[in-house]
């Protein structure tokens, strides 16, 4: 259940929304035209002279991309004017795009909920920061214990814990929800530890196999099991794991 919900959409959520359906898309053109190579030119940048549409780089192609289906939700939430492909070779590859999102959600998810570890520990109640698919950031505050993110598509989210990082099997499930809906991952964050998973690729069947496989040792032995994660600093194929203090 959802005690309270306040909206803290800005800047930083609209450009990670962005980011997620720029990896959705450009994957979507390599797999679809079986493109070597592309990338993105972002409003503003190199040779779009301020201009707020998009430009989608791609070479040696099977065939001349025309659409593609996440990079026109960039126009549905008005994340920006319009998209056009072109053959060229400038802009930000899926790579820099990957870390790019991670720098981001990084530097404003966990730090924004740091304050309010605080009232967890103290209190019990949860808080989880969720940001939709639309750029839309909301914060919610849950129960003793538990928080609920609602039933709809996020790019990514984080809760507080009261002391702990650990996951719980319900974390992880959520976890999944995110990237089977193309998401790009989520935190725990607690008053002395944040633990962070977010996918570095296209979430596959390893990656799949990898969260479950958790969910099961992580009952047995979490402190072991995080600590083998960590030291791998990768779940899976695509899903990097990292923990800061």
């Amino acid at each position: 259940m959802i005690r309270r919900e306040i909206e803290v959409t800005s800047n930083w959520s609209l450009k990670l929304a962005l980011y997620n359906h720029l990896i959705n898309g450009l994957e979507s053109v390599i797999a679809e035209y079986e493109c070597s190579d592309v990338s993105v030119i972002l409003p503003g940048t190199y040779s779009s002279h301020g201009s707020s549409e998009l430009v989608v780089c791609y070479s040696s192609c099977s065939e001349v991309p025309y659409e593609g289906f996440e990079l026109s939700n960039i126009v549905k939430y008005k994340l920006a004017d319009s998209y056009e492909f072109r053959q060229c070779y400038e802009g930000l590859h899926i790579d820099e795009l990957y870390s790019h999102a991670l720098d981001l959600y990084l530097r404003n998810v966990p730090s924004y909920l740091r304050s309010y570890t605080i009232r967890t520990a103290l209190e019990g109640i949860e808080y989880m920061l969720v940001v939709l698919q639309n750029g839309r950031a909301v914060l919610l505050e849950g129960e003793r214990n538990k928080v609920v993110i609602p039933s709809v598509k996020a790019v990514a989210s984080a809760h507080t814990h009261p002391k702990s990082c650990v996951p719980s099997p319900h974390d992880i499930r959520s976890l999944v929800n995110i990237l089977l809906d193309g998401g790009l991952g989520a935190s725990i964050v607690s008053p002395n530890c944040t633990l962070t998973i977010f996918r570095s690729g296209p979430f596959t069947e390893d990656d799949y196999l990898a969260l479950t496989s958790l969910i099961r040792n992580i009952k047995k032995n979490p402190a072991d099991e995080l600590g083998r994660l960590l030291s791998r600093g990768v779940l899976g194929k695509n899903l990097r794991i990292m923990m800061h203090h």
